[in-house]
C-alpha cells in the first residue's frame, strides 16, 4: 500500500499517537520524530567515522561508493554507508523507536526493517561539488528488490536544513510517475541530469525544498525524484539517509547484492517496528 500523501514545506513536529495522514497534498513528509538522546552526541561520533575511528571495530560496510575516511573538512560531498555498523550510538539514533512508530503510520503496516544507511556531510563553498544529481532511488536498487516491494527511505536532519544549505529538493507528485529509469544520484551537472530526466505528459516538474530543524525526519517514496544543490549556509549540512522495507517486500532470489548479505543479520539490519519474525 502507498504511504498517504503528506504535506511538503518545513518541518513539523508532529505528535506521534495523532494520525499523520492529516497531513494532505505532496509526497514528503517532514514530520519531526523525537530521537534517543542528544543530537550533538551523534554528530560527535559521525566525526570520529568520518575519521576512520569505529567505534565498534567494524569498518562501515559498501566501500566501492564512500569517501576515504578523513581529519580535514571535506572539499566534496562526504559519503559514508552504514555508518551505523561503526559506531553504537548512530545506530541507536537510526534504530529510535519514534521513527519505526512514525513510518508505520505514514505507510499503515505492521513491520519496518532497516536495510542500510548513509551519512551525508555537504561543505559549503564547494559548488558543483557539493550536487547530489536529481533520482530516483528506486534506480539503484533494481536488481535487489521485486519490482512492487515496498522500500522507502527516511532522512534524519543532523544540523538545520535551510533554503540557502542545499536541502534536498523533491519534485511535487513524481512519485505516481513510476520508476523512469531515468536521472543520476552521483551525476553533479544538475542542469545536464535534468535534460535527461522526462517529465510524462500531464504532469510537471515542481521543486519542493525539504527544509527542516535539526532532529527532524523526512520520508520520502521509492520513485520521488530528488537531488540538491550547493550549500552556501556557513556551516556544513549533515544528514543520515535510512533505507526502510515493509512486509510488503522481497529480495530477487538471483540476487547477490551487498545489500542483502546481511539482510538476516539483526544487529546490521534490525527490525525498528513490529515482530522480528514476521517476513
Amino acid at each position: 500500500m502507498p504511504p498517504p500523501e503528506v504535506a511538503a514545506g518545513p518541518a513539523r513536529n508532529v505528535d506521534i499517537p495523532q494520525p499523520i495522514r492529516r497531513y494532505t497534498k505532496a509526497p514528503v513528509n517532514t514530520a519531526g520524530a523525537e530521537l534517543p538522546g542528544p543530537l550533538e552526541r551523534a554528530r560527535l561520533r559521525l566525526k570520529a567515522v568520518m575519521a576512520g575511528t569505529y567505534e565498534t571495530g567494524i569498518e562501515p560496510g559498501y566501500k566501492q561508493r564512500s569517501t576515504p575516511p578523513t581529519r580535514d573538512e571535506p572539499s566534496e560531498l562526504f559519503r559514508i554507508y552504514q555508518p551505523h555498523m561503526a559506531d553504537r550510538t548512530v545506530k541507536e539514533l537510526v534504530t529510535a523507536a519514534s521513527l519505526g512508530q512514525t513510518a508505520a503510520r505514514l505507510w499503515n503496516v505492521q513491520w519496518i526493517q532497516l536495510w542500510g544507511t548513509l551519512f551525508l556531510n555537504k561543505p559549503c563553498g564547494v559548488a558543483q561539488k557539493g550536487n547530489i544529481g536529481w533520482h530516483q532511488d528506486q534506480h539503484y536498487f533494481t536488481t535487489i528488490w521485486e519490482p512492487k516491494s515496498e522500500v522507502f527511505f527516511a532522512s534524519i536532519a543532523l544540523s538545520d536544513i535551510g533554503p540557502d544549505s542545499g536541502p534536498v529538493m523533491m519534485i511535487r507528485g513524481s512519485h505516481r510517475w513510476g520508476y523512469r529509469g531515468e536521472g543520476d544520484f552521483y551525476g553533479q551537472a544538475m542542469e545536464t541530469v535534468r535534460k535527461g530526466v522526462h517529465v510524462p505528459e500531464g504532469e510537471q516538474w515542481e521543486e519542493v525544498a525539504t527544509t527542516m530543524p535539526s532532529g527532524a525526519v523526512s520520508f520520502h517514496h521509492k520513485n520521488t525524484f530528488h537531488g540538491s544543490l550547493a550549500n552556501h549556509s556557513g556551516v556544513p549540512r549533515l544528514s543520515i539517509l535510512i533505507f526502510l522495507r515493509t512486509e510488503h517486500s522481497q529480495p530477487l532470489p538471483d540476487s547477490d547484492s551487498y545489500w542483502l548479505q546481511n539482510i538476516d543479520d539483526p544487529e546490521i539490519c534490525p527490525v525498528i517496528y513490529g515482530d522480528d519474525g514476521q517476513r
